[in-house]
């Protein structure tokens, strides 16, 4: 940003009291009668006059290179093939529902307020992959919605929109291949070892505060995941020996299921290629023993 005039008049007055060969030359009272002496301490002398010409330069210069980093900032958004970072941040920049400023990735968002703004960007999360298979070549663009705190596909519609969106924003000969979806089943079993001071023997808690504290649990860590994190047996166990409780948590299952492809059993590690999971009807399975 192009500093203003005074601070330039500022910076060569510094410059000129730092250095000792000028000490002759002096600014500020009007007291002096000949503004061309060259120890003139009047506003007008020439010494002073010149320092101002060269400040109002100096000032100049700096909306000159100002205007230039403009220009040529343009100029690489115009030119630069752009990353896979930047078509996740375009893809997060998407409302639905408005259409861009014509040859521009901007909205004009004439009339609406923030709240409406930011109701239209109904984008949660995005991953973008590079992708070259048998069937597929281009940029695989991943993307999910929050309702109620939950991880949801696109509408049809939406979908339909985002597609478009990406579409007309993308460098040419680029394929975009825009996914939004359901997310991998998980089934699990954990025997619970608890500490019966303060859980029963069907998990509830005995002060009445929770009922599902390790289901609750279970959730949390699958939330605490993000979108496209990976689950992990170890880090889950770790995570619920934080419930109040939960003396010792043992993964007896844990499978995952993508589409309609068969489940599998999971080592201890997984990234689920919907970006997360839902819990499969009916689980977890989950046991409880008393530690004692």
């Amino acid at each position: 940003m192009a500093r203003t005039i005074d601070y330039w008049y500022q910076l060569l007055l510094t410059q000129k009291n730092n250095t000792p060969g000028l000490n002759g030359l002096v600014a500020g009272s009007t007291a002096t009668p000949d503004p061309m002496a060259v120890n003139s301490n009047s506003q007008v002398a020439d010494w002073n006059l010149w320092m101002y010409v060269v400040a109002v330069i100096m000032c100049a210069l700096d909306n000159v290179f100002d205007l230039h980093g403009i220009a040529m900032a343009l100029l690489f958004a115009a030119q630069k093939l752009h990353s896979p970072t930047w078509y996740q941040a375009l893809a997060l920049r998407f409302q639905y529902g408005q259409d861009t400023i014509p040859d521009t990735d901007q909205y004009a968002n004439t009339g609406l307020t923030p709240d409406q703004i930011t109701a239209q960007q109904i984008i949660a999360q995005a991953a973008v992959t590079e992708v070259s298979t048998a069937t597929a070549i281009g940029l695989r663009v991943k993307v999910v919605k929050l309702v109620d705190g939950v991880y949801t596909q696109l509408l049809t519609a939406e979908m339909l929109a985002f597609t478009q969106f990406m579409n007309k924003q993308k460098d040419a000969g680029v394929n975009i291949i825009a996914q939004s979806l359901p997310g991998d089943s998980l089934r699990l079993g954990i025997q619970v070892f608890y500490d019966p001071l303060i859980l029963k023997s069907d998990g509830t808690r005995i002060d009445g505060t929770d009922d599902t504290p390790v289901l609750d649990g279970i959730n949390a860590y699958l939330q605490s995941l993000g979108y496209e994190g990976e689950y992990s047996s170890t880090r889950l166990s770790n995570y619920l020996q934080t419930v109040s409780g939960v003396i010792l948590p043992n993964i007896t299952l844990a499978q995952a299921q993508y589409g309609a492809f068969p489940y599998t059993n999971i080592d201890e590690i997984y990234v689920p290629d919907g970006g997360y999971f839902v819990l499969a009807p009916g689980y977890p399975l989950i046991t409880y023993t008393a530690y004692v």
